[in-house]
């Protein structure tokens, strides 16, 4: 039996441009892998054709971006393996955290091991976009700028050494959905004119640091939900140098620097029901 980490992405930049013709967004993010939390595959290979999925939280067996995943592996490639695969959950759901994508970018970078092409990593990226928008991110999980609608990946630099990054989790579900139809709904309440992010500003994302963190769904998720409103600002009063809202909520991330003030921010917030989960700067 193999067992994979399956890590966590929080968006430190997420803008939400203007919506495509097929329905999806084109948006600019940054996304940084975190250890903390993550969730795990454990993966046994059987003689029978096909895929078994158990998971710590039975409602997830069933429907889970990981079949989609197996069966467009099988597809693309004629090879359906036999295996007994155990998904242990540790990311909470609708937090925006990237669980499932990542769950599945795991998955075809296991499937990847029965390909012997040349192309074995165009093969499983192309399998990745139709699996999910976040899913072609999670198969290298590096620090990046994603654009389009997340299938353009570029691997950048950052710098958070010395420094943590915190990720608070309220007992709170968000649907994505839902956020962006808000969010669509608030922008045309306001009558914008077309929406788009030059190079100089792109460029600037990516050399300023946390000086830039700043979701555009904060517009509409923190007026819904003011617990979350709670959470960042009372981030800042216990010393956060940034803090924003990751994804489509309902995960909050903020970045502090000394180990002192993370024992405090940790305490302070588990008391009030929150998980936290401490990451060393990347």
């Amino acid at each position: 039996m193999v067992e994979l980490l399956c890590p966590s992405k929080v968006n430190i930049v997420l803008k939400v441009l203007d919506r495509r013709e097929d329905g999806y967004h084109d948006l600019v993010s940054i996304f940084l892998p975190l250890k903390n939390p993550h969730d795990k595959l454990y993966i046994e290979k059987v003689d029978k054709k096909g895929l078994n999925l158990k998971c710590n939280i039975k409602e997830l067996e069933y429907n889970n971006i990981i079949h989609k995943a197996y069966v467009l592996f099988g597809e693309s490639t004629g090879l359906w393996p036999g295996l007994n695969v155990s998904l242990e959950k540790n990311i909470p759901i609708g937090s925006g955290l990237g669980g499932g994508s990542s769950d599945a970018a795991t998955l075809l970078k296991f499937l990847g091991n029965y390909l012997k092409c040349e192309h074995k990593e165009k093969v499983l990226l192309d399998i990745a976009k139709r699996c999910g928008a976040d899913v072609p991110f999670f198969l290298k999980s590096k620090p990046a700028l994603v654009q389009g609608i997340g299938d353009k990946i570029k691997e950048i630099q950052v710098n958070f050494h010395r420094q943590y990054i915190i990720v608070l989790c309220p007992q709170i579900c968000i649907s994505t959905k839902w956020a962006y139809r808000e969010l669509d709904k608030k922008r045309e309440t306001l009558d914008s004119n077309s929406l788009t992010i030059d190079t100089f500003e792109i460029k600037n994302m990516t050399h300023f640091g946390y000086r830039w963190w700043s979701n555009d769904f904060e517009d509409v998720v923190l007026g819904t939900y003011p617990d979350l409103l709670k959470i960042k600002s009372r981030c800042y009063m216990l010393g956060a140098r940034a803090c924003v809202l990751s994804g489509s909520g309902s995960a909050m991330v903020a970045l502090f620097t000394g180990l002192d003030s993370i024992n405090m921010v940790k305490n302070f917030f588990e008391q009030r029901g929150l998980r936290v989960f401490v990451n060393k700067g990347v």
